[in-house]
C-alpha cells in the first residue's frame, strides 16, 4: 500500500514481506560468490582453493555439482516464491558443506577437543 504524506510517499509492507526481502538480498552475495566459484571450476577447469567460501565444493566431481547447483536453483526458486522457506536454501548448503569435509579432518577436530587440557 502507498501512502502519501507531506512530501514523500511511504510504503506500508508486512513484516513478513520485508523479512523476506532482507533474506533475499542476503543471500544474493552468497549466490553471486557462488557464480564466482562454479565459473573458476567448470568453465576455467581450476578447481585450486582461493580461500573462497565456497571452495569446499573443490571434493565434488562435477556430476555432484551440478546435482548441488540443481537442489539450491530449486530452494531458492521456492524461497523467493515464499520467503518463509529461506531456511531450507540454508539448509541445501548446509548439508553440501557437510557432506564434503573428509575423514581427516574429523579426526583432527576430535584430535584437537580431546587433547585440549581440561
Amino acid at each position: 500500500m502507498l501512502v502519501t504524506r507531506g512530501d514523500g510517499d511511504l510504503v506500508i509492507a508486512t513484516h513478513a514481506l520485508v523479512r523476506g526481502w532482507l533474506d533475499s538480498d542476503a543471500r544474493s552475495g552468497h549466490l553471486a560468490e557462488l557464480n564466482e566459484y562454479l565459473i573458476r571450476r567448470l568453465i576455467h577447469h581450476d578447481a585450486t582453493d582461493h580461500g573462497g567460501p565456497f571452495d569446499w565444493l573443490s571434493h565434488f566431481d562435477d556430476e555432484d555439482l551440478e546435482t548441488f547447483v540443481a537442489e539450491l536453483r530449486t530452494a531458492h526458486r521456492n524461497a523467493r516464491r515464499r520467503p518463509s522457506t529461506w531456511p531450507l536454501f540454508d539448509a541445501v548448503l548446509h548439508e553440501w558443506q557437510e557432506s564434503s569435509i573428509q575423514p581427516s579432518e574429523y579426526i583432527e577436530a576430535l584430535e584437537s577437543i580431546t587433547s585440549q587440557p581440561e
